[in-house]
């Protein structure tokens, strides 16, 4: 007999009887325990998988796979993630029935560029945490001309509204003392 239906951990007593080929049971054994050892979890899956490019503001959705030991999708899981892009920790929880859970990834305009890792590690009740799984994210600029020319311009487009309505304002001031 194999008890699949347990939580490593936890301890777990067990009697047995013997029943022959006729139908006689026999008494009980003796009580025996036995504490399975919590399988690890393991963070088995980031997708995309080598890590991301991210434009200022962008964002990109990671799905993170949790399985046991054996590789098996776990339900229920949290994600721990410490994450030095957002200069932040969180937890996600919890997996799906496939082992799965997503986390959204963004670079907001406060962090320079360069590269920023993301440490990923999962818990549950019952199972003993995973190691680390370290994913990069690269944060650059793209079409930096282009955006620096048009930050250029809306500052000057807005310094010419203001300009404008300052002169407005003067005007009216001055047309009420004549």
């Amino acid at each position: 007999y194999t008890d699949m239906d347990v939580t490593g951990g936890t301890k777990y007593f067990y009697r047995v009887t013997a029943v022959d080929s006729d139908g006689n049971e026999s008494s009980l054994s003796n009580e025996v325990s036995v504490t399975p050892t919590p399988k690890k979890l393991q963070v088995s899956g980031v997708e995309p998988a080598s890590g991301v490019s991210l434009d200022w503001e962008e964002t990109v959705t990671l799905t993170v796979t949790i399985t046991d030991g054996q590789g098996n999708p776990v339900e229920g899981a949290d994600l721990n993630i410490e994450d030095n892009l957002q200069s932040f920790g969180a937890t996600r929880s919890p997996t799906d029935e496939n082992g799965e859970i997503t986390y959204e990834l963004d670079a907001p305009s406060a962090v320079s560029e360069g590269e920023y890792s993301l440490s990923l590690t999962a818990s549950k009740n019952g199972f003993e945490d995973s190691e680390p799984r370290e994913f990069i994210a690269n944060v650059e600029l793209k079409d930096t001309e282009e955006g620096l020319l048009d930050a250029i311009a809306k500052i000057a487009f807005d310094q010419i509204d203001n300009i404008r309505q300052e002169y407005k304002e003067r005007n009216i001031k001055h047309l009420a003392y004549l």
